[in-house]
């Protein structure tokens, strides 16, 4: 818990800037429904750029709403179907926190009890650990210690990071996998083999989609 001393559930878009999110559109290998983001991709972006969106705050700020996407569209010719999907793309960045009661294999009294305390999502947990005065007083009110919290603060720690749900983090955490930082450990290969092992089925995703997920772990990390 001290490793999260400080840290924030999502990277900060303002620091994650255009040409970060342009060249990891580059580099990844996109899934049929997303291919469409590397048609023009360096016409469109310098056109992004040329619209003063510097950073991933920039661009969502720009993009969102239906009616936002409308009015940049008509200002810069580009297509309404393309900046939407972009949008779709760099909101995925900042995952939907997990509700802690999706969580399998977590103990239900203990998920119950933090919901009465208004601990509901992954996120709200994480930003507890996070901030050791509140987390000190959390102790003290609800009679629960660090030894209670640590499965849960751990799948919550790894919820923050891009494709990975509820029955991923699960799988991280009983490979020995129990947070970002020790995620960074391994490499894509490595994590994609784990997972084969570990479900004895064969992976619906590929070493280079978890080098993403990498990707924003290191963004994590470096901001913390």
């Amino acid at each position: 818990m001290d490793d999260m001393v400080g840290a924030q559930y999502y990277i900060d878009p303002e620091k994650y800037s255009l040409d970060k999110f342009q060249f990891s559109l580059e580099s990844r290998e996109m899934i049929p429904s997303r291919q469409m983001l590397k048609d023009h991709l360096k016409q469109f972006f310098d056109t992004l750029r040329s619209s003063g969106i510097e950073n991933l705050s920039d661009l969502l700020k720009t993009l969102g709403s239906k009616s936002k996407i409308a009015v940049f569209a008509e200002k810069t010719s580009l297509p309404i179907d393309y900046l939407t999907l972009l949008r779709r793309e760099a909101n995925s960045y900042f995952p939907t926190p997990v509700m802690l009661s999706r969580f399998t294999g977590v103990d239900k009294t203990l998920v119950s009890g933090l919901e009465e305390h208004g601990i509901t999502s992954s996120k709200k947990l994480f930003e507890l650990a996070a901030n050791e005065d509140q987390l000190s007083a959390f102790f003290k009110a609800s009679g629960l210690s660090s030894s209670d919290l640590s499965e849960l603060i751990s799948l919550s720690d790894l919820s923050r990071l891009y494709g990975v749900g509820p029955a991923f983090a699960g799988m991280l955490y009983e490979t020995g996998i129990d947070s970002v930082r020790t995620l960074m450990r391994y490499t894509g290969e490595q994590i994609r083999a784990m997972y084969e092992e570990k479900t004895q089925k064969k992976a619906d995703f590929t070493a280079r989609d978890i080098d993403f997920t990498l990707e924003i772990a290191r963004e994590l990390e470096a901001e913390s």
